[in-house]
């Protein structure tokens, strides 16, 4: 952005999602796009405009990328927080009472140990990152 004006650095015209995109969410690192929308996550290549994935999620309405981004989080319209595996393509974990109303935003804290949500139902909720070891 230079005196005020922006410019359209590239875009993804590519057909995807076969509803509205509800949330967009960049890895750290620039090579990872993430999308959601009524029934799926989408994962793309930002640069070349690949689909990489393809995750059947909830109504997905925000989104964060976790730490390492091996995994996201989606909001889901229905108030419960999805954990998406992005190599299994899958989604691993569904916090079911998360939110009693649709999750509108996500954030990540700032130091990265956790993020916030955001909820119709008039609640703000911090959660922290647990490192799970899959033993037990």
């Amino acid at each position: 952005m230079q005196d005020g004006t922006t410019n359209k650095a590239s875009a993804l015209d590519l057909a995807g999602h076969r509803a509205d995109i509800r949330s967009v969410a960049l890895s750290s690192d620039d090579t990872m796009l993430l999308s959601t929308s009524s029934n799926s996550t989408k994962v793309w290549n930002p640069r070349t405009g690949a689909c990489l994935r393809t995750v059947e999620s909830g109504y997905g309405l925000s989104s964060i990328w976790a730490p390492g981004n091996r995994h996201a989080v989606i909001g889901t319209k229905d108030g419960k927080l999805q954990i998406v595996d992005i190599g299994l393509s899958m989604v691993t974990e569904s916090i079911e009472d998360a939110h009693t109303g649709a999750v509108w935003s996500i954030v990540s804290l700032p130091d990265r140990s956790g993020f916030v949500s955001g909820s119709a139902d008039k609640t703000v909720k911090f959660w922290e990152w647990v490192l799970s070891t899959g033993e037990g």
